[in-house]
């Protein structure tokens, strides 16, 4: 799913169905680090791996949107949740493009849930829910087999109304008990409203169904993380890792469990190894950051905040622990009381004026001197302290 969990937040776990198809485009610009969806069935759709020093064929898996890891030639490689491997360029279309494009298909023939399913999924990648829901109940009319249901059940889901969500999660695996997706599906569902016993449940299913999937795996390592048993989440990711050593998203949570072990070497490690993957990964530079003021490497901890802002603009936290550094930092040569307001000030305005970036406005006025206003918030912060 879409998350900031497999950047992919989130991967959201489409289940193609079975129609043809087939695509000729212009040149575009790189697609590298785009989601883009099949213009026919996955299963038809043949990715190339090399192993041993030869190549080997797999038909490309469920679920979709795929995400580009590198664009090359007229070819594009993709993960598929179980392999990477290389196709051709004209088998996908970008979600910008697909709603033309699947709107033709449609046009020509009514019936093609295939083509219809396709929309839907273009319409939710642009965040357009109830037109997404449109096609997908279309779809379930003229054909209400299981992968429909957990379609429907994503899109569901990215409107965060997770209940409905699991309803249709649960008529999808009533359709079909051995449905893997569905049940990674229903598991991010139970994750997003605590139940996570729940959660592993369904990922535990759906790693028995298929050993290889390495998205259960990350995600049983998410919620390991979240349930703050640090060893379990380091095991699962470290498989999730050992299945595809190219997910950054993996190495982050496990370096997020390394830090709450207060393992900061090994940390700081994975941060690398994220941001070697994905160079603009802001949240990999915070979480590195973090770790660097844990070691009290403050220098290192305020260039990755500083970082992480120029890549997200509106990331709230690293404003916020960017200011706690430049106002209380025990090395009195890291203090700037400037900078720190500053920080703590758009931090603030960002965050909705929640209790912990009020919090950190206050230290930060307190370092500048302004003790009426440090005192104002501190009193703020307590009100909220939830």
């Amino acid at each position: 799913m879409y998350t900031q969990f497999r950047i992919t937040p989130m991967l959201f776990m489409f289940a193609a169905i079975l129609a043809a198809g087939s695509s000729v485009r212009a040149e575009e610009p790189s697609w590298t680090g785009e989601n883009v969806l099949p213009t026919r069935p996955s299963k038809d759709i043949k990715i190339v791996s090399r192993s041993a020093d030869k190549d080997v064929v797999y038909a490309l898996s469920d679920p979709w949107p795929f995400h580009v890891r590198e664009d090359k030639d007229g070819r594009v490689r993709v993960f598929d949740g179980r392999h990477e491997g290389w196709t051709e360029k004209s088998n996908f279309v970008l979600p910008r493009d697909a709603i033309d494009y699947f709107t033709n298909r449609l046009n020509a023939n009514p019936k093609d849930t295939f083509a219809l399913s396709m929309r839907a999924g273009a319409w939710s990648e642009k965040k357009e829910f109830d037109k997404a829901l449109a096609d997908y109940d279309e779809c379930i009319r003229i054909s209400p087999g299981s992968t429909m249901f957990n379609n429907r059940g994503v899109c569901w889901y990215m409107k965060k109304e997770y209940v409905r969500a699991i309803n249709d999660f649960d008529e999808g695996l009533r359709l079909d008990p051995k449905h893997m997706i569905t049940f990674d599906n229903r598991g991010n569902a139970w994750r997003e409203i605590k139940e996570y016993d729940k959660a592993l449940q369904d990922y535990d299913e759906a790693a028995r169904l298929d050993p290889k999937y390495a998205t259960a795996y990350y995600h049983r390592g998410v919620v390991w993380n979240l349930k703050k048993e640090y060893d379990n989440a380091i095991r699962e990711l470290s498989e999730d890792i050992r299945i595809d050593p190219n997910n950054s998203a993996a190495y982050y949570e496990r370096a997020s469990a390394y830090r709450n072990k207060k393992e900061y070497e090994k940390a700081i490690q994975d941060c690398n190894e994220a941001l070697r993957l994905a160079p603009k990964y802001s949240l990999a530079l915070f979480l590195r950051g973090w770790t660097w003021r844990s070691m009290k490497q403050y220098d290192k901890a305020i260039a990755d905040y500083e970082s992480a802002i120029r890549l997200s603009p509106k990331f709230t936290n690293a404003y916020s622990q960017l200011s706690w550094v430049l106002s209380s930092c025990s090395d009195e040569k890291f203090r700037d009381s400037a900078r720190a307001l500053k920080a703590a000030t758009t931090a603030y305005d960002l965050g909705g004026k929640q209790g912990v970036y009020a919090d950190a406005l206050g230290s930060a006025y307190a370092q500048s001197g302004n003790f009426q206003e440090a005192i104002k918030y501190v009193k703020q912060a307590l009100e909220n302290a939830d």
